[in-house]
């Protein structure tokens, strides 16, 4: 996911910068609005390196049940 976040970083900076009218639902019109909407929700779903090891930590210390571990470890693989 890092790769593709960097990739639309250096789409946008090339784009030319316009003055547009936008609304709350113009990612339903602007095909750029909705990539730019996209690329912000990519954003916030990455995990930053220290809640990466929080979790790891909690993996690795918690006495839980397996199925919580294995959510936890799920919850890893998809953010990378």
């Amino acid at each position: 996911m890092a790769d593709i976040l960097a990739d639309y970083r250096e789409w946008r900076d090339q784009q030319a910068a316009r003055v547009s009218t936008h609304s709350a639902g113009c990612h339903m019109w602007h095909k750029d609005c909705m990539i730019h909407r996209l690329a912000d929700a990519l954003e916030r779903a990455r995990l930053t390196d220290e809640e990466r090891e929080a979790i790891e930590l909690a993996i690795a210390t918690w006495v839980c049940k397996p199925q919580l571990k294995a959510t936890l470890r799920g919850l890893l693989e998809r953010l990378k």
